[in-house]
């Protein structure tokens, strides 16, 4: 009607499954990866339990479709899980939960995916795949370890692994929070790279961490309460690695000003349609892939609720929602008038 404000749209950006909500239970870290190598996506996802499951794509790249959650099992034929009681016998509150959060690579490079898993216990739980890239089957955990046998990592944070310094082989970025096994909630821990390479004898090591920096010349370090994700990928496309988190509830990206070879990174507020995105307070994790296959980079993030959410690059950059303006409807379906 003549004078009425244009309808608007919000982009409520939930990923379906068979009509459902795609969720594999609370407090979701989500990885998204092609998991049987047929060329589309799938979702790898951890939950507070430790539990580590597939929800797969049953479409296509075009058109996705996805099934209900199910257990990665491992070669015994048990539930993949990760929780504290694996590394600590200390029956902390949270003794048999894990918070898991799975980060896919081919971390030994035989050209099929293994799996990294972040967990409530500040190591990284490691299964090595030993099937292949359709068909994973996967070896009972090992405690992932840098140098001489460190294995202090991260507290409940999704990692991520790239080629940092570009020598063909993947590194690791994950937060250090000390040699220390309860967390306070004072306590921050400092965003490191921790790089690999080989040993005389041809094995892979990784060295301990280096910490990163802000352009400020301080370290980037992030409180430890609340701040569940790290993703690195080059977000503004000039060529270098830049950082994503989340941090009470907001995303972020840490935007690197340097190089890869001297990085110094300044923090930039993610938005959608110009208002500071809050997906919920604990276990945000965030991943970065071009889904809809225009060019640009978008976000799958995994929430507190459980939930799988999608947020389109181009509602990330936008200042405001589009408007649209509806003109007159005709139906078509109605009965002649005499």
């Amino acid at each position: 009607m003549p004078g009425t404000r244009p309808a608007q749209f919000r982009d409520r950006g939930l990923l379906l499954a068979r009509g459902q909500t795609c969720s594999s239970g609370g407090y979701a870290s989500v990885e998204v990866a092609d998991w049987e190598g047929d060329g589309d996506l799938d979702f790898v996802v951890g939950n507070e339990l430790g539990y580590v499951q597939l929800i797969e794509n049953t479409g296509s790249g075009e058109r996705t479709m996805f099934a209900t959650a199910r257990p990665i099992l491992l070669a015994n034929g048990s539930p993949m899980r990760v929780a504290r009681w694996n590394f600590l016998d200390d029956h902390d509150p949270e003794w048999n939960l894990g918070q898991a959060k799975p980060t896919c690579a081919d971390w030994d490079g035989d050209g099929d995916l293994d799996l990294l898993v972040g967990n409530n216990a500040n190591r990284i739980a490691c299964f090595k795949n030993i099937g292949t890239r359709a068909k994973p089957v996967f070896q009972a955990m090992r405690k992932l370890t840098y140098d001489a046998g460190g294995e202090h990592f991260s507290f409940r944070k999704r990692l991520a692994v790239v080629d940092w310094n570009s020598d063909g082989l993947l590194d690791l970025v994950a937060g250090f929070a000390g040699v220390r096994e309860k967390i306070r909630a004072e306590d921050d821990e400092t965003v490191c790279v921790y790089l690999r390479r080989r040993a005389p004898d041809g094995s892979l090591v990784m060295s301990a961490g280096l910490p990163f920096h802000l352009t400020d010349g301080k370290e980037f370090r992030l409180p430890i309460p609340y701040r569940h994700g790290f993703e690195v990928a080059d977000w503004d496309g000039d060529g270098d690695f830049d950082i994503l988190t989340n941090e009470q509830s907001r995303l972020f990206v840490y935007i690197n000003k340097g190089s890869n070879s001297q990085p110094a990174f300044r923090r930039k507020t993610l938005c959608l349609y110009g208002t500071p995105i809050e997906i919920s307070h604990h276990e945000t994790s965030l991943k970065a892939v071009d889904w809809d296959r225009d060019g640009a980079l978008d976000l799958i993030v995994g929430g507190e609720s459980g939930w799988v959410y999608f947020l389109r690059r181009a509602a990330l950059e936008a200042g405001q929602p589009p408007l649209v303006r509806i003109g007159p409807v005709e139906r078509l379906d109605a009965a002649p008038t005499t």
